[in-house]
């Protein structure tokens, strides 16, 4: 099963690095004209730069989000514990009642 992976994995890199290849020389103006501002690179930026640096930053903006919802469940868990040794130590028994 790890050289399927292996196998896959190395057919993704070898698709990726052509497309890289196949688009580095196609050139596209940036600019964004907002109703109140406007703004325009000086040069032309490659296509492929362009999709790399969008994943790049879907990635980023991604586990960002997964990183709060991950504290935020690590401190629910945490909470949950303290209200189970809570329970436990007043001689209750937190899971009598289920």
């Amino acid at each position: 099963m790890r050289w399927v992976w292996l196998t896959l994995g190395l057919l993704v890199v070898v698709v990726l690095t052509a497309f890289t290849l196949q688009n580095s020389s196609y050139r596209a103006p940036l600019q964004l004209d907002l109703w109140f501002a406007a703004w325009k690179l000086k040069s032309p930026v490659s296509v492929s730069a362009l999709m790399w640096s969008s994943f790049g930053a879907g990635l980023l903006i991604a586990g960002a989000g997964l990183g709060f919802r991950g504290m935020r469940l690590g401190q629910r868990v945490r909470q949950l514990e303290q209200e189970i040794a809570m329970g436990s130590a007043r001689g209750k028994d937190p899971w009598a009642g289920a």
